[in-house]
């Protein structure tokens, strides 16, 4: 080897990778900064010779995109388009689309000068990117409903993994969500079959009938994570729950409305099919944990081994996770997200954990996927 610039790609890559690692700040949420890093790192090394150029700019460059207006969109199709097809083709393996436009119909409220995203355009990047794609946030403007062409595009997405809908209301509540969307939700999921992670932002409009998801095949997701800040049928969210029983290890709830009604027949809610159910994160506050009774109250109870809460919100659910304690006869784990050096949890806290034989684990960030490995 004559220079450094005639490293074998697997070695820069490895170097690369150890630079953006050591460019992350050592608190707060490092993967947030992570394109940033990339960018700042990766403008003086394509400056070093055509191979490093073409190597950043195909690998790394365009890792994660963020689109949300149609002019925006337009430039950077129209720069791919008049490229020089000598050039390697980019990676984008996290797209971000927001501002979607699906439907003909007008809204008075809506702001004009908003630079709303069609459908068409949607499929554009999908199918530019349809090779690399593994993460895939949609963010829908008042209504959810894709056009079929579109939900097959992102079934073909053949490398899908992680998938994020959110619906922005302008005129209408969560209660006046169609039956059409509902279907769209459902068709969207019965497209994208290796989906691993779904993340809901309500009000998605999930199936609130029962039949629509019964004879259903939906993919065989691990993880589910429900945000909830604003009004919602949690019948929709327990549907969606029953739908995903015989996958579903890891469920986050992000949610400051009751999420479970206490009330609610037990039967009927079906709580006793999770049995795959091994980590609880719940990033709310107080009524958040009403899914813990929930689930709790059945003989089969699922076989939940770590419970993860946000270290503010312990002081006050001392009573709730107390109940955690006898009705999870499985639970081995107590997590405490977001901590600082100096937390500690509340002494009644402790003394439930070591009484039940609860190891207390305490981590300054949420990232699911490393709560995940503490069950290894």
């Amino acid at each position: 080897m004559a220079n450094i610039s005639e490293l074998p790609q697997e070695i820069l890559d490895l170097i690369f990778q150890y630079i953006i690692a050591a460019s992350r700040p050592t608190r707060g949420r490092p993967w947030v900064h992570h394109h940033g890093v990339v960018l700042y790192r990766a403008g003086p090394l394509r400056l070093v010779c055509r191979t490093w150029a073409d190597w950043l700019y195909q690998h790394h460059l365009y890792h994660s995109l963020s689109f949300s207006s149609t002019s925006q969109s337009l430039a950077f199709i129209d720069h791919l388009q008049t490229r020089s097809r000598t050039f390697p083709r980019p990676h984008c393996e996290n797209l971000r689309v927001a501002n979607i436009w699906t439907c003909d119909q007008d809204v008075p409220q809506f702001r004009p000068q908003l630079d709303k995203i069609n459908s068409e355009i949607l499929e554009s990047f999908i199918e530019v990117f349809s090779s690399s794609i593994t993460t895939l946030h949609l963010h829908f403007m008042h209504f959810f409903t894709p056009p079929t062409q579109t939900i097959k595009a992102i079934g073909r997405v053949k490398n899908l993994n992680d998938l994020k809908l959110n619906l922005y209301l302008i005129t209408r509540s969560a209660s006046e969500v169609t039956a059409e969307e509902s279907a769209c939700f459902n068709s969207l999921m019965m497209e994208a079959q290796g989906l691993k992670t779904l993340q809901l932002s309500f009000p998605v409009p999930l199936p609130y009938n029962p039949d629509q998801i019964t004879g259903t095949q939906y993919p065989s997701i691990t993880h589910l994570e429900v945000d909830t800040f604003c009004e919602f049928d949690s019948n929709a969210t327990v549907g969606v729950l029953k739908a995903l029983k015989r996958s579903l290890k890891l469920l986050s709830i992000r949610d400051p409305d009751p999420f479970i009604d206490d009330d609610e027949d037990e039967d009927e809610r079906g709580g006793q099919a999770l049995l795959s159910l091994r980590v609880v994160v719940i990033q709310g506050f107080e009524r958040s944990f009403s899914i813990l009774r929930w689930l709790g109250k059945f003989s089969q109870a699922p076989p939940i081994g770590i419970i993860s809460i946000r270290s503010e919100a312990e002081v006050d659910l001392a009573e709730i996770m107390l109940d955690a304690f006898s009705m999870l006869p499985r639970l081995r784990k107590l997590v405490f997200i977001d901590t600082t050096p100096e937390y500690s949890p509340s002494p009644i806290h402790l003394a439930a954990c070591e009484a039940h034989h609860v190891e207390c684990i305490y981590l300054w960030h949420d990232d699911l996927g490393e709560i995940m490995k503490l069950l290894l």
